[in-house]
């Protein structure tokens, strides 16, 4: 009669702690790789949104200072791109500017127009104080019909946009330079360019990990107006 044999305790022993070691790293390897998708998949989302008003942004500089040919409203030297508005002028560095220049509202009529950019703290509805952040905010405005053109005189473009609108959120830096100032001519000491720094950090951290993700972007934006440029 044949005898069977069956495993010994130790080799049962042995294959759990051979399956636990495959499992274990099975595991580890699927979390670092899920944590890798996460991360290109978070950066990838704010760069999408970053690039998007980065190009806003640069279409706005570019404009600064046109003036519409058969407007009788002068373009003030001061007016083309003023870094903090609300200070007393001139501001080098800051994270609040405005552009001021003539836009039309049909093929035969034009208006001259303020954009300004800027930071504003928002905390949702129901959330405490620590769920706080900072949205930048673009605020597009009327100005006068004849004169000098600033936040104070000027109104919204639209009724329902008071203050502006977000177009991004979760900023935590927001910093504005101006560049390359010119020295002669009606726009003396103006700026020609402005370089803008822009950090944006993403609303959820990565599971498992404690840190947000965060992307930084720099960039330079030229104003195009003939009257601007040497």
């Amino acid at each position: 009669m044949n005898e069977s044999k069956g495993y010994t305790i130790i080799e049962l022993m042995m294959a759990l702690l051979v399956s636990a070691i495959v499992i274990a790293g099975t595991y580890a390897g699927y979390s670092f790789f899920r944590q890798q998708n996460e991360l290109i998949t978070k950066q990838t989302a704010l760069n999408r949104k970053a690039l998007k008003v980065i190009d806003l942004i640069q279409s706005d500089i570019h404009q600064a200072g046109f003036k519409e040919y058969t407007s009788s409203n002068a373009m003030l030297s001061t007016q083309p791109i003023r870094i903090n508005p609300l200070l007393p002028a001139p501001q080098f560095s800051g994270n609040d500017f405005t552009v001021v220049f003539d836009d039309w509202v049909s093929p035969i009529s034009s208006y001259r127009a303020l954009v300004r950019y800027y930071l504003v703290n928002y905390t949702p509805s129901g959330t405490a104080i620590n769920g706080s952040r900072n949205r930048l905010m673009r605020d597009w405005r009327k100005c006068p019909e004849i004169g000098e053109c600033f936040v104070s005189n000027s109104t919204p473009k639209f009724t329902a946009s008071i203050g502006g609108e977000p177009i991004l959120d979760w900023v935590t830096n927001f910093t504005v330079t101006g560049l390359n100032q010119k020295n002669t001519g009606s726009f003396q000491d103006q700026f020609q360019a402005l370089e803008v720094t822009i950090e944006v950090t993403s609303p959820n951290k990565i599971e498992g990990k404690a840190n947000d993700v965060k992307k930084s972007f720099t960039f330079l934006a030229r104003a195009k107006n003939v009257s601007l440029v040497p």
